[in-house]
């Protein structure tokens, strides 16, 4: 083999995706009577000249692209996750190259994972027949003292977490809209929704039981109401978030109270470290999404491979069967029932005067036009962009008061 070209070689492995046995016959065509060119030797000579079929990323560029990403996700983030980040960006590697890459460009985190890998476990035994048997709904208030509600929809047999929103105070209103109904449009209907005992669902369950002849199942029970500890593949979630995401920012305000950079009992206050917070925490939950839904799940698999492998959802034949936000508050005001429109977290000083809201806007974007490097910063511990952003904010609030 020594005296065949290794580009050619390679244009046949990689480019022409020839197996081993197909590139001995080629070169015994190619060099008649020559000895050593067996699939054998073949396999030999391609792991000597590092050639792959998969175009494999060399170690150098793997622990390139690795340090790319800590760099954007912090220390949380495990093989597992990072593979799952890679993947959503179209860069593939197995789970040991990931894990000895992470150990080289960031033997620190790697420590900190390592002595914290204590997992909440749930006792009760879960099942689900197909993607589109149970759709899980819950929120999350580990910031809702900083204006901040997470709620989430994900699928109980594949894992995918197919809608999400953040709001700065829970709402019926908001969640029908920006989640329940969001996730029906995209996916469709499922057999059962299931959430806690909480009353910020009654309007979304209040739909699903009217849609309840437009499923695959009509025999389930269209929803079920648990206690909070059994709505089982939602709450496994909020780990991930509140580790990737919550924590990192949670802890950078608590830090701003205690210096008295931000008073949380003046609702000026209130809104700017609301509207600041929750558009610092949708870089990170957009990343926690595409990661989760693209790694491997152990014993179950990857979340979007799994949802296209047993799809059964019920696809309405057109989006107009599905009542609106405002369409459904009037038929369960008219059943009855009672809810509050959506509310802002404190108070916007220039409510009312779009010119002066818009110029603040205007202001703020030209200093920071982007949040990514702000979150960035922020789970890698160095909170100053963080705090300098959210001043600013503030500072063109009150600057900008006709009062």
């Amino acid at each position: 083999m020594d005296a065949v070209n290794v580009g050619f070689v390679r244009d046949l492995v990689v480019t022409q995706r020839k197996t081993h046995l197909q590139v001995s016959l080629l070169l015994q065509e190619a060099y008649p009577g020559k000895r050593g060119l067996s699939s054998r030797s073949v396999r030999r000579f391609c792991l000597k000249n590092g050639i792959h079929a998969q175009n494999r990323l060399s170690n150098e560029e793997l622990e390139h692209y690795t340090k790319q990403v800590v760099a954007r996700v912090g220390p949380t983030w495990g093989r597992k996750m990072v593979k799952g980040y890679m993947a959503s960006c179209g860069i593939t590697a197995g789970d040991k190259r990931i894990g000895k890459a992470l150990s080289i460009v960031s033997p620190l985190y790697q420590v900190q994972r390592n002595t914290n890998t204590a997992r909440q476990t749930n006792p009760y035994p879960y099942h689900a027949d197909y993607f589109g048997h149970k759709l899980h709904m819950d929120q999350n208030e580990k910031l809702a003292m900083y204006g901040l509600t997470e709620v989430s929809a994900c699928d109980g047999y594949s894992g995918k977490i197919v809608a999400f929103a953040t709001m700065p105070v829970k709402n019926n209103v908001l969640i029908y809209e920006n989640v329940y109904r969001t996730a029906v449009i995209r996916h469709g209907i499922r057999d059962q929704l299931r959430v806690d005992h909480g009353t910020e669902f009654y309007l979304s369950l209040y739909v699903q039981e009217k849609m309840s002849p437009y499923r695959t199942n009509t025999r389930r029970e269209p929803f079920i109401q648990t206690t909070s500890k059994q709505n089982h593949p939602a709450e496994r979630k909020w780990v991930e978030f509140n580790s990737r995401v919550n924590y990192p920012i949670k802890r950078a305000l608590n830090a701003m109270v205690n210096e008295d950079l931000i008073n949380m009992d003046d609702d000026m206050n209130k809104f700017c470290v609301s509207w600041f917070t929750s558009r610092v925490a949708d870089i990170g939950i957009k990343q926690v999404i595409s990661s989760w839904n693209n790694h491997a799940i152990p014993g179950k698999g990857v979340p979007d491979k799994r949802m296209e492998e047993n799809k059964k959802t019920f696809i309405l034949p057109s989006i107009d069967m599905l009542p609106t936000g405002e369409e459904a508050v009037s038929a369960y005001e008219r059943d009855g029932g009672n809810l509050r429109s959506p509310e802002v977290f404190g108070t916007d000083i220039l409510a009312g005067n779009k010119q002066l809201q818009q110029l603040r806007f205007d202001n703020f974007n030209a200093a920071y036009p982007s949040f990514e490097v702000i979150f960035y910063c922020l789970v890698n511990g160095d909170h100053q962009p963080f705090r300098e952003g959210l001043m600013n904010f503030i500072d063109l609030t009150t600057t900008y008061n006709p009062n």
